[in-house]
């Protein structure tokens, strides 16, 4: 299979290369249509963050390239050009400086697509970093119209020249370090850190994240979900339900995408295909798992205001189809009444339906030539929210604090 696409904005190019990223992450493929719900989940416990992001001092090194292009003049004409040039260097910088994890560019070097700009660009719009408010391509074309604010600027007494001048980014932006193009670190400064705590703090509330970074500490990957790192009573309101029903969502839907993979598991060893048997064991084990956890937190499923779930998702203005909602709350019925899901027509049923509508003739429920490409586990995966990510920004900052320098 491909994706492919033609003459989209930035903001539907970044979607599509979160998309394709969740194919590097074990588990986390869509084979369900849940995408849009996880996603609405994500941007309300980790604004800013997305999935093909890397390290949080990229939110400093992309300014400090632009900002280089407004210091040194460059023509809107060669603009999109330089920053590329000096985009590009940074990766050889970085890694003169010894830094391996996490440098975008790392392996393909000079002939890197999509630049740290591409990846950070939004997120820095979230944080209130960049002010400028339109794409990449739209600042490179205003080049020549923002040296001639600079120049006025600097010759007028005028506020309003002046601040002009200074809208483009954050005014509190730390200055870039001598020499970041020949050597440089994804390793934060204390104040490159307390920067960019005060950044997540102040935008992005009442987000779990803005929560974590209050008082930082550093998070190891033994915590596989983000309420298991903090204690949800002691969040804010708002904070706390948005935890809450993320993790309600996490939980309940977790059933489904399981069933779909034991669904595929019984198709797998019927037709006798290699690891068919074992899959579907590991899948019907995992199953009944997801039962007793169900079983456990039942009060705290039960007690779920489902108007409140679609208020919040509805709230992040994510646009969830008819088929998605009809599919998702035909799904928690069956949950909230404790149906035993794999011996269940009509869970079964609800599966069949969302595949085939997602993915038509496609469907390795329906077809068996698709089910001969499936891996052995289809999204199967609890949803994180891109905790991953959120996680890695918070030790990064955790680490620049505990820094005298960097």
């Amino acid at each position: 299979s491909t994706i492919g696409w033609l003459d989209q904005s930035e903001e539907q190019q970044r979607r599509m290369r979160e998309v394709i990223a969740l194919f590097a992450e074990p588990g986390t493929v869509d084979d369900i249509g849940i995408g849009v719900v996880r996603d609405a989940f994500s941007d309300l416990l980790f604004p800013g963050i997305s999935t093909v992001q890397t390290r949080v001092r990229y939110f400093l090194l992309v300014p400090w390239v632009y900002q280089r292009l407004e210091h040194e003049r460059i023509p809107s004409e060669r603009a999109a050009d330089k920053a590329r040039q000096w985009e590009l260097q940074l990766i050889h910088a970085l890694k003169a400086g010894g830094e391996s994890e996490g440098v975008i560019g790392r392996f393909a070097g000079d002939s890197l697509k999509q630049l740290p700009s591409f990846v950070y660009w939004n997120g820095l719009r979230a944080l209130g970093i960049r002010h400028f408010a339109g794409t990449r391509s739209d600042l490179h074309r205003s080049m020549d119209r923002i040296h001639g604010d600079n120049r006025r600027a600097v010759r007028s007494e005028s506020d309003e020249a002046s601040q002009t001048a200074r809208s483009r980014w954050h005014h509190n932006l730390p200055p870039a370090p001598d020499g970041l193009f020949e050597m440089a670190s994804l390793q934060l400064s204390f104040d490159e850190a307390r920067y960019l705590q005060e950044r997540f703090i102040q935008e992005t509330s009442p987000s779990l994240l803005a929560e974590l970074l209050r008082a930082p500490a550093p998070i190891d990957d033994s915590l596989p979900y983000p309420w298991d790192a903090v204690q949800i009573t002691a969040l804010p309101a708002e904070t706390a339900r948005r935890v809450d029903y993320a993790r309600w969502f996490s939980e309940t839907i977790h059933g489904a995408q399981l069933l779909y993979n034991v669904m595929l598991g019984e198709q797998a060893a019927d037709r006798g295909l290699a690891h068919g048997d074992e899959r579907l064991e590991r899948h019907q084990s995992a199953l009944a798992d997801w039962h007793g956890l169900i079983e456990a937190r039942g009060p705290a499923i039960d007690a779920v205001d489902r108007r409140e779930f679609w208020g919040l998702v509805h709230g992040t203005g994510a646009r969830v189809s008819a088929n998605a909602y009809a599919f998702v709350n035909g799904w928690l019925d069956l949950v909230v009444e404790r149906t035993d899901v794999e011996h269940s027509d009509d869970a079964r049923r609800l599966i069949r339906t969302r595949e085939r509508q997602l993915k038509k003739s496609l469907s390795r429920l329906h077809n068996p030539r698709q089910l001969e490409n499936w891996g052995g586990a289809s999204g199967s995966a609890r949803l994180t929210f891109r905790w991953a990510q959120g996680r890695a920004a918070i030790n990064d900052i955790a680490a620049g604090l505990g820094a005298t320098d960097v």
